[in-house]
């Protein structure tokens, strides 16, 4: 039990990548800043999860909720699994993931649709831990979540949002905006 104490362990809310969406108030600020090409795995995503800003850095293309063929494409761009309808249906989760996704375009549209980091859900969100980075391709993806290993955000970000100790926080640590 003691060597549990020292271990953490993250199990956190990933948003679904077939909706396109900012997850970030500061991912203008970033991108013109061009941290699109040089912090590709916070603002774009990768083995890690779903990028924080990848609707301002054109990874994806909004799509209307109920558009499979659209949300599959973006799923496809960021290297997850197609969704099937049918067999979403069949498992009886259809309706979650068109419910969901027509709420957080919805949210979005308001300016609510924005969130300060994966750690916070938000409507759309789908929920995975190690076990949900399957989806993902590559398995160091599920190995890196199951550590609760995160990407950097930007450090300015990172040194406004959390003081100056979180800029200089080693690399591979968990750099979630507060």
């Amino acid at each position: 039990v003691e060597e549990l104490d020292h271990k953490h362990y993250s199990f956190e809310i990933q948003h679904d990548p077939g909706l396109c969406m900012d997850f970030d108030p500061d991912c203008k600020a970033w991108a013109a800043r061009g941290d699109c090409d040089t912090n590709k795995e916070f603002m774009l995503g990768g083995d890690f999860g779903t990028g924080q800003c990848r609707r301002t850095c054109g990874a994806c293309k909004p799509c209307e909720h109920n558009d499979w063929d659209c949300r599959n494409e973006n799923r496809e761009k960021a290297g997850y699994l197609k969704l099937v309808p049918e067999e979403l249906d069949a498992l009886g989760l259809g309706n979650y993931f068109a419910t969901h996704a027509k709420s957080a375009q919805a949210q979005q549209q308001q300016g609510a649709g924005q969130v300060e980091g994966p750690r916070h859900a938000a409507a759309g969100a789908v929920a995975t831990g190690a076990a949900g980075v399957a989806g993902r391709v590559g398995a160091e993806g599920a190995v890196a979540a199951a550590r609760g290993v995160q990407p950097q955000m930007p450090a300015a970000a990172a040194a406004s949002s959390r003081g100056a100790a979180a800029a200089t926080a080693p690399r591979g640590q968990p750099r979630v905006p507060r």
